[in-house]
Formats: structure tokens, sequence, C-alpha cells
């Protein structure tokens, strides 16, 4: 997964330029392997670039589109096959559309049932990206010099603002009543990052292991906290408790008042954690 987001590239013979470089640089290719020339022959049947590789020839269709359709994908496959006499071993169609599960699924089907005589790869822009990231060449010829910029963070605090997780986090709960909504914000909260870190599964940093860490405190937490604030029927015991059993009352509520500082700190952390994830720069 690309850890940078770069500026799309305006026109398609730049964007095929791109591409080109990419394959020569990824695959060590000679110049004379990778044809993105205006007098390609393939350019005829809508493929922008052929490239020469041991298994096969593989061509590239080049679409400058940011919003890409199964249909479409599926008007360029027909219009490749059909024009072109020779048959590819590989057919690779790049847009400047983001990942879409639906395209995906719909090449994952074509596999399955072999009708085409071809593998076919659809490359979106994040997965560009990807690509572009790791080749310093490619990236400092068009996009100069980068910084990543961390994604996972800044979802991580769009969603924080989002659910108003920093007003549940600035309240005592034992003295401020804590509404029932920003309750129940939280919980979907949770869900939402928890789902977030899956995406990023295997990742060795401190922003990912602070921001799991905080989760699953929050999680901690708030369950902890609703235990002591209600019975199982939902309702309020704190003044209850408090007057039929006081001292296991505030035992139990400095746990919460701890588990919320810890909680507290771990975001203080997040935030001015010292990364080179900062952003993308051209110099």
């Amino acid at each position: 997964m690309a850890r940078c987001i770069f500026p799309y590239i305006k026109g398609k013979e730049r964007l095929k330029e791109l591409v080109a470089d990419c394959y020569r640089i990824k695959y060590s290719l000679p110049l004379t392997a990778v044809d993105a020339s205006a007098e390609n022959p393939r350019k005829q049947y809508g493929i922008d670039i052929t490239v020469q590789q041991k298994y096969g020839e593989v061509c590239i269709v080049c679409r400058n589109k940011r919003l890409v359709t199964t249909e479409y994908v599926e008007q360029i496959i027909k219009m490749c096959t059909f024009f072109s006499r020779k048959i590819f071993k590989k057919l690779v169609i790049v847009t400047l559309a983001m990942k879409n599960p639906e395209i995906d699924n719909y090449i994952v089907e074509l596999h399955r049932r072999k009708k085409l005589k071809y593998e076919i790869e659809y490359i979106s822009w994040d997965k560009m990206c990807d690509v572009i990231e790791h080749l310093p060449k490619v990236y400092c010829k068009y996009f100069g010099k980068i910084k990543y910029y961390d994604y996972l963070r800044e979802v991580f605090f769009e969603t924080l603002r989002k659910y108003d997780v920093p007003v549940f986090l600035e309240l005592d709960p034992l003295k401020s009543p804590i509404n029932s909504k920003l309750s129940a914000k939280t919980y979907e909260f949770i869900t939402l990052i928890r789902k977030e870190l899956e995406k990023y599964m295997g990742r060795d940093d401190e922003v990912y292991e602070k921001i799991e860490e905080f989760n699953n405190g929050l999680e901690k937490y708030t369950v902890d906290l609703a235990a002591i604030l209600s019975d199982r029927n939902g309702r309020d015991l704190s003044q209850t408790y408090r007057h039929i059993n006081d001292s296991k009352f505030e035992k139990d509520a400095e746990m919460v008042r701890k588990s919320l500082k810890n909680l507290r700190r771990i975001w203080e952390r997040i935030i001015y954690l010292d990364c080179e994830t900062t952003g993308w720069v051209k110099e």
C-alpha cells in the first residue's frame, strides 16, 4: 500500500511517459524494449505502450480518467482484443482512478472464466503510486523530492473529530454526565478505527502501535465506565452506588480515571510523534 499519493499527472501523454519510465526502471529494460512512441503499430488498436518481456509482449493502455467503471474497462478489453491480431501475453490498464473493488472483482471473474487468452492487470492511481515511490529516479523526474504523508494518522484525527471523541475524553464522567449519543459515537469510532488498522496490518512503526494502543484503551475505558455507571438495564447507578458502598465506588472510579489519564497521554503522544511522514514536497 502506497504511503504517498502523488498529485495526478496532467495529460495522457505525460501519463504514458511516466508508465513507460516505471517499466524501464523497475525491470531494468533497455530503451528499445519499451515502446511508447506515436509510431507504435499497436496504437491504432487503443494500446499506448508495448513492453517486450522474456515471457512475451505486454500491452499497456493509459487513460487519464479519474472515474472508471467496469463497463469502461470492458470496452477497453474488447477494443484491444478485437482489433489486435497478434496475441499478447498481458494487457495492463493504467488509470488515474482510485482503487475500485468492483473492477478488481470483474477482472478476477474474467480470469476465472478463462474467456481471454492473456492476463489482465488493472492499475489504479493509488497502486501506481506504490510503484512510483519505490523508484527514486521516477518520482524525482515527475514530482521532485518527496516526504511521506501518514494517511493512517490523518484518518485517525479526522475520525476523532467526526465522532467527538476529544469531547468524550475531556469530560470527567464521575462529575459530568455522559450524553448517551456521545457514548454511541465513541463505540462507532472504535469500530471504524479497528477497520482502518486492519488495512495496515503488519505495519511496524510507532504510529500504528500507538493508534492501536489508543483504540484498545478507549474500548476498555468505555466498557469499564459503563460497568460502574449503570446496571444491566442501563439505569444510572452512580449516586446509588456511592450511597450503598462508597469505598467500592471510589476504588472503581479511580481505576477509570487512571484509564482516562492514560488515554489522554497516548493521544498526545500520537499528536506529537516525531515522524518523517510530513507530506509530499516538491523542491
